[in-house]
């Protein structure tokens, strides 16, 4: 590890400046003044290089993190994005070198164990929406109001734009993480709620509220309307693909989204094919649920409500699960493609 001048306390305290193993230096000697017991640990980025405990390699100890057994929690050392108690999703799941301090009197010695870092539940990481929409007199607009809530994992991704970008930037970073097609929306009234970093490490989500105007996803048809009512949870990736698959799936962190979305029918008009939105997908591994995409409506009066539901359970998904894993994925994305019709009565 590098040992150079600016790593040294003394030239930290001075110059506000130092190296990653600087910081880890600063961090372990502030804990030891306060006597707040903490423990040390390396691993690495199993996207990049999952952790071999089997042989001796100095590639291994490339992530630092502290663990604090009094609570139980550990600290991204060098991760200035994060907060206790996340730390990076590529770590999750990994293995580490876990080392701890025994003392015998006056002498103190460190003792290297082998650990398997814990990952963070779907609860804790998720994108939640709650939609509402009307229609203009003309119905060729729909009005949307729209509540974006990230928690977990999925705060740390977005969290950024607003701390550290400005005015313009950062609205114009907020709006392409929220809108709802690939195609231009009018998106006003951004609001924020819990942006900032103490908010992370209190694990309250940020929450996002605005207004759309968009014109996209309704269109004309004689005397009908066709809603794509589809969009209003997200872009959504696919998974259709020809060649075989060769490889276990693995995604960074488990993770969930609950989406609400009410339209209001307009007066004169009843929806049709709404059957579309019941959609019921299971994946199981090992007699387990893996994941799923579930989603229900309920029509009361000229209130349209559809629940969806969207789980992932598992970091990893072996190659015997993944046709069932596929499907899930490609529910998602089928339901992005619904279109219900409006017809005047």
């Amino acid at each position: 590890m590098p040992d150079d001048k600016s790593n040294t306390i003394e030239f930290i305290l001075k110059n506000k400046v130092t190296e990653e193993f600087g910081i880890q230096r600063l961090f372990g000697l502030l804990f030891s003044i306060e006597n707040i017991p903490f423990e040390i640990g390396y691993t690495t980025s199993r996207f990049e290089k999952p952790f071999d405990y089997s042989m001796v390699n100095v590639e291994n100890l490339k992530e630092c993190y502290m663990y604090f057994p009094d609570i139980k929690t550990y600290m991204a050392v060098n991760q200035p994005l994060y907060r206790i108690p996340l730390f990076p999703a590529t770590w999750e799941s990994n293995t580490a070198m876990h080392v701890k301090v025994i003392k015998l009197g006056d002498i103190a010695t460190a003792s290297a164990e082998k650990r398997k870092l814990p990952s963070t539940t779907p609860d804790k990481n998720y994108h939640n929406h709650d939609v509402s929409v009307r229609f203009n007199p003309d119905m060729d607009t729909a009005h949307i109001e729209m509540i974006n809530h990230f928690a977990g994992h999925n705060e740390v991704e977005v969290l950024p734009a607003l701390v550290f970008l400005e005015n313009e930037k950062r609205e114009d970073a907020v709006k392409e993480m929220i809108r709802i097609s690939e195609k231009d929306e009018k998106i006003e009234n951004l609001k924020y709620e819990n942006h900032d970093y103490r908010s992370l490490q209190q694990q309250k989500p940020l929450v996002i509220r605005s207004t759309m105007h968009t014109t996209n996803n309704i269109e004309k048809a004689g005397n009908k309307y066709l809603f794509k009512i589809g969009e209003l949870i997200g872009r959504q990736a696919e998974m259709y693909q020809e060649k075989e698959r060769k490889f276990d799936l693995e995604i960074p962190n488990q993770h969930q989204y609950t989406r609400v979305i009410k339209v209001t029918i307009p007066d004169g008009y009843k929806a049709n094919n709404l059957d579309k939105l019941n959609m019921n997908f299971v994946a199981m591994n090992n007699g387990k649920e893996s994941c799923k995409f579930t989603s229900t409506y309920k029509l009361e009066g000229n209130l349209l409500t559809v629940n969806c539901f969207e789980i992932y359970h598992e970091n990893y998904t072996p190659m015997s699960a993944y046709p069932e894993y596929v499907k899930v994925i490609n529910a998602a994305a089928d339901f992005n493609k619904i279109v219900i019709v409006l017809e005047k009565m």
